[in-house]
């Protein structure tokens, strides 16, 4: 595998390396001539029978993201052989500094409303733009959902397929995804179609809100029973407000057991809840513009007034004489310092 100074494709000097993908390790990279950084993946070298197809899928995955231009899906930047590692592919990809959403779940415990707002509404954004070109992500999960610092992306493409071949795939007897993120239609044998993506980006929520998944089991057979009965209502823990109705209401159609009772489009995903941001920030406004007027009635208010503070009574008679301004030194009485000076240290006497 590549070591730290290793040049790629002649021009992209790996740095470190980043961790290790279901097809292959990640790498960080500079451009040996742009000095900038670049992230890339490189296939893991196999000699078994499914070589070409890995291969295969690989390059797929290079074609179908470099499609997608799109500011909450990783940019793909370049491709190709590595001569070294027996033409191994490598793609080079932008890199994105920052954790993915299952670090900041296992770091930081469920995330709040406007949070979540802001993953639905980036992650709905980036599957409308693959779902347009025809393309299923078949993936999605907080591990491939990454808080860039302008923004966040969908990352790893390296499941996703065309629509017509997914349904060759699933005929093949192929089970590719993440089960507890997967559709129960799919999790019995059917071919994936983007309400399984909804589906996905429903179970991710849920598990960004309550800190868990709605269902989950090892065993197949036990997931689909739980999916087919549908989500249990959403419960942040208690130093959390509760979600508003109309999120939730939105996430659990994306749970919904029958595929034809979800959300139309991840476009329309997309749509609702940028629509309940909107609402959400109309009523902060009002209940803050509500506060200030309350606030300046109170101050407009004559009959409001502070109470009378009173001079604090004068001590009790103890037969010691009252202090007065002669008592103290003028040095001390023009600095402000109100308090009798230490008595003169007494000079010892010679012997």
């Amino acid at each position: 595998m590549l070591r730290n100074g290793d040049v790629v494709l002649q021009r992209y000097q790996i740095e470190s390396a980043l961790g290790q993908g279901g097809m292959g390790a990640v790498f960080r990279a500079r451009h040996v001539h742009l000095d900038t950084e670049v992230a890339v993946k490189v296939l893991q070298r196999s000699t078994g029978p499914e070589t070409a197809a890995l291969m295969a899928r690989f390059l797929r995955e290079a074609k179908l993201v470099a499609k997608l231009n799109h500011p909450n899906i990783v940019r793909v930047l370049d491709f190709g052989l590595i001569p070294e590692l027996d033409d191994a592919p490598c793609i080079v990809m932008e890199l994105i500094d920052g954790p993915s959403f299952e670090d900041v779940l296992i770091d930081h415990g469920p995330q709040p409303f406007e949070v979540l707002l802001d993953v639905c509404i980036a992650a709905a954004s980036g599957l409308t733009a693959a779902h347009e070109q025809g393309i299923l992500h078949r993936d999605v999960k907080p591990a491939n959902l990454v808080r860039a610092a302008d923004g966040i992306r969908l990352v790893d493409f390296g499941i996703a397929l065309p629509l017509a071949d997914d349904v060759r795939l699933t005929r093949a007897g192929a089970l590719v995804g993440t089960p507890i993120y997967m559709a129960p239609e799919h999790l019995l044998g059917a071919p994936a179609t983007y309400a399984t993506d909804l589906y996905a980006l429903g179970v991710t929520l849920y598990e960004l809100a309550c800190g868990l998944p709605p269902y989950d089991d090892k065993d197949l057979g036990s997931l689909v029973q739980m999916a087919m009965k549908g989500p249990p209502a959403m419960e942040p823990p208690d130093d959390l407000p509760p979600i508003p109705g109309l999120f939730e209401q939105l996430v659990l159609r994306m749970l919904a057991p029958d595929p034809n009772r979800r959300p139309e489009s991840a476009a329309h995903v997309a749509a609702a809840a940028m629509s309940i941001r909107k609402e959400a920030r109309k009523r902060a406004a009002r209940a803050s513009s509500s506060a200030l007027d309350d606030f300046a009635r109170l101050s407009s208010d004559s009959s409001q007034s502070l109470p009378e503070v009173r001079p604090p009574a004068p001590p009790a008679e103890s037969g010691v004489p009252p202090r007065t301004d002669s008592d103290v030194p003028s040095s001390i009485r023009e600095r402000g310092t109100w308090s009798r000076p230490f008595p003169p240290v007494k000079k010892p006497s010679k012997s």
